[in-house]
């Protein structure tokens, strides 16, 4: 880079700042990111009692792979422990062994 007496490069001068790379304007907008504008875009989700809803599948079926069904169900929620998990309870009053959090299940309409 070429300095001149000042200390200051031409860019320096013109624009007020030294120049930046890609790289280093990339890492500052992360650091200036705003937590506001990524909550605003998700909807948390809240089940009550008695609520229908879907529980996604844990693996794909061999014959069917990635195009057969992702949701069972549906479940009835039975309880909630308060930090987004569920326990829920299918139509033959099976429970599954664990509770399940909010975002493995969707709101069942019927």
């Amino acid at each position: 880079m070429v300095r001149i007496l000042m200390g200051e490069t031409p860019f320096t001068l013109t624009y007020g700042h030294e120049a930046m790379t890609s790289v280093e304007v990339g890492i500052l907008a992360s650091k200036g990111c705003d937590t506001s504008s990524f909550n605003k875009w998700v909807c948390p989700r809240a089940f009550k009692v008695g609520d229908l809803v879907l529980k996604q599948k844990g693996t794909t079926t061999r014959d069917k792979g990635k195009l057969g069904p992702q949701w069972e169900g549906p479940y009835v929620v039975t309880g909630n422990n308060h930090l987004g998990s569920y326990w829920l309870r299918d139509s033959q009053r099976n429970e599954p062994p664990h509770p399940w959090n909010t975002g493995r299940l969707w709101k069942f309409y019927c």
